[in-house]
């Protein structure tokens, strides 16, 4: 089942999911918004003793919902699919809601843990899995108490495309992080890529902007510049951490991400910083929604799908075969 936001994701779930075999049907629901702003979603097939999967995609760009629209009609779904009798329900979830509020500061809530309760106690108990893909904080896998989240990665896949479409971009190279949260990324990207890692560690005041910005690395023998991050919203930090490197004297500069969100002044920065010819490229995921029409406008953006790796795990799940090497 697909939620409206999701269903360019589930159609290529669905086509992998067709090209290896795998017997599913889509079932048909209803999403209906009342004059006041609510939503109510409704299954309009049996899905009696199904194994059911969900489909919702947070943040699609051309869709009118916010993130927490979008939250709320995948949270009644997964109640409608309990009250429906599914006989479990899983949900594939590319980004996971309100994961940049993973930890408490002062007078906060804890909103990704907020969420993991939400759909746990829709699910009623039948709630089995959580699918989700480059989480913020890899902790959030334990906010769930009953209900397995697999946090699958997106780096093999856009290495991969590298080492195919760009593999003179992987010589003599360096990989950075925006931030010192994402070193661990950058580290992996590294270690496939043999490359060296340098990261940004920088501090925002409490308007978060940022009032401090040091490098830690060197660039020693470097000819590319890989930075890697996981989310880009107004591109902000992304952008300063590449006209920092522009500063050293750098040309061939790649940004990959898996959540191209692109708000504010985002694709403006990024277009100005493609035309001076400080990257190369900008490289995200289909876990965020972009149309036909944004590529091509925007010759600086390369996307590759990661609905491929949900429709494997999904696979891999309803055969009970091991998901192992897709986590690592």
């Amino acid at each position: 089942m697909s939620c409206s936001s999701g269903k360019y994701f589930t159609k290529k779930i669905s086509n992998y999911l067709k090209e290896n075999n795998v017997n599913h049907n889509i079932k048909e629901i209803e999403e209906t918004k009342f004059r006041n702003s609510e939503y109510k979603t409704k299954i309009l097939e049996s899905i009696r003793g199904n194994n059911a999967y969900i489909i919702q995609c947070h943040g699609n760009s051309c869709s009118e919902k916010s993130i927490q629209d979008d939250f709320w009609i995948l949270s009644t779904l997964i109640q409608a699919s309990h009250y429906a009798d599914a006989k479990e329900i899983n949900v594939a979830i590319p980004l996971y809601p309100y994961s940049r509020q993973e930890r408490r500061q002062g007078r906060e809530p804890i909103s990704a843990k907020l969420a993991a309760q939400v759909m746990e106690t829709a699910g009623g108990g039948d709630l089995k899995r959580v699918l989700t893909i480059d989480l913020h904080d890899e902790r959030i896998v334990g906010f769930f108490n009953r209900t397995k989240c697999d946090n699958l990665y997106a780096s093999d896949t856009i290495i991969n495309y590298l080492k195919t479409k760009n593999h003179n971009s992987l010589e003599d190279l360096s990989v950075v992080s925006p931030d010192v949260g994402g070193t661990k990324r950058a580290g992996h990207y590294s270690k496939v890529l043999k490359g060296d890692v340098v990261f940004y560690d920088k501090k925002k005041n409490e308007k978060g902007d940022i009032i401090s910005f040091k490098k830690v690395g060197d660039f020693d023998n470097t000819k590319n510049i890989i930075v890697v991050d996981d989310i880009i919203d107004s591109g902000s930090s992304m952008i300063e951490t590449v006209e920092e490197i522009e500063k050293e004297g750098f040309k061939s500069i790649y940004v990959i991400t898996t959540f191209p969100f692109f708000t504010g002044d985002a694709i403006r920065s990024f277009s100005d910083l493609y035309k001076k010819g400080a990257i190369k490229k900008v490289i995200g995921t289909d876990a965020i929604y972009h149309p036909p029409e944004f590529f091509e406008k925007n010759l600086w953006y390369e996307e590759i799908s990661v609905a491929p790796l949900f429709g494997e795990a999904i696979k891999r799940i309803h055969q009970g075969e091991s998901l192992s090497n897709l986590l690592d």
